[in-house]
């Protein structure tokens, strides 16, 4: 059985996280591999989709 604090991650979650998931081709989106290819991926593509919406601003 989840400990409660599990479980109380996992009703966060459900309640305020959105999970999307992409696939990207090893030849075709190399350069996409590469500018998030970083210890921190999450904050990479974070960082580089708020500064694809400010210019298009």
């Amino acid at each position: 059985m989840a400990k409660k604090s599990s479980l109380t991650q996992m009703k966060y979650d459900k309640e305020n996280m959105e999970k999307i998931t992409i696939k990207l081709h090893k030849v075709k989106d190399a350069d996409i591999i590469n500018a998030i290819d970083k210890e921190n991926k999450q904050g990479s593509i974070k960082k580089l989709i708020r500064n694809g919406i400010n210019n298009e601003n």
